[in-house]
């Protein structure tokens, strides 16, 4: 079996799985939706998962060698550093896309949110060591900087502005 063709197949699968978990992220030991959903997918493929403490376990094959697998389903508590709270805005993850370039190996995926939110610009504090300053503009302001190469990632992003 080509491991990197068998990846390939459960590609959809694996980002719809990382979606979930970055859609309904819960911060800390007690995460009974991460537990359930887990528990949920492993029973959609034939094996018995049990709850274990905050966790889940379940035993593939019957005996013999034994193989442990980890991995952690909780979410980073992550800092809005833009200084807005976002919390009780409509919106949140919208999609996520893809980065390569093979070139100069700095590939990366990055997840693309949208929230309404009035605000004023005194409230944005900027992450002065990652920009070169700012602009607030339209969906159609934003259309025309990337129609003049001045907005580089557009064509990744464009979605995000359809209502």
């Amino acid at each position: 079996m080509n491991l990197y063709e068998r990846a390939l197949e459960l590609k959809e699968e694996t980002v719809r799985h990382r979606r979930w978990f970055h859609q309904t992220a819960e911060v800390g030991l007690e995460m009974p939706k991460a537990q359930a959903y887990v528990m949920e997918q492993l029973r959609e493929i034939g094996l018995d998962p049990k709850p274990c403490g905050y966790g889940v376990t379940a035993v593939l094959g019957h005996g013999g060698r034994t193989l442990l697998l980890r991995a952690d389903m909780d979410a980073l508590p992550i800092r809005e550093e833009t200084g807005l709270d976002v919390a009780g805005c409509e919106g949140g993850y919208q999609f996520s896309y893809k980065r390569e370039n093979p070139g100069e190996g700095d590939n990366y995926f990055v997840d693309i949110y949208r929230y309404t939110i009035d605000f004023q610009e005194s409230d944005l504090h900027l992450q002065t060591e990652e920009t070169d300053g700012y602009r607030l503009a339209t969906a159609k302001e934003i259309q025309e900087l990337a129609d003049q190469g001045i907005f580089l990632h557009y064509d990744s992003i464009k979605k995000v502005f359809e209502v």
